[in-house]
């Protein structure tokens, strides 16, 4: 689903989230590992995404745990080196999901 100002909403339950990764002086990023199950006719694939919060917004990572289901907020970068071309999920906000938002 796609909020305002190209940035998207996914629901999912926390599948991980890694440590607080800090590089040079002051950078700091964590990962959170978000999945989702998407029904396609009679069959379930399970969806297990990478989402990156970097800076203050990685902070907000501290007070979940896996197993919670979420709602996350995130905007799609992209970019390209040396002829190859990359797509990050860089998170924005985080909080729990008001009741069952899918079910397992």
């Amino acid at each position: 689903q796609m909020a305002n100002n190209y940035e998207y909403t996914l629901v999912g339950t926390v599948a991980e989230i890694g440590p607080m990764v800090t590089k040079g002086r002051s950078f700091q990023m964590r990962r959170l590992l978000l999945e989702t199950r998407e029904r396609l006719g009679a069959r379930e694939y399970v969806n297990r995404l990478p989402i990156e919060f970097e800076g203050a917004d990685a902070l907000q990572l501290k007070t979940y745990r896996k197993g919670e289901t979420v709602e996350v907020t995130f905007r799609i970068t992209g970019w390209e080196y040396n002829g190859r071309h990359y797509v990050k999920l860089r998170g924005a906000e985080i909080w729990l999901a008001e009741g069952e938002a899918w079910k397992k």
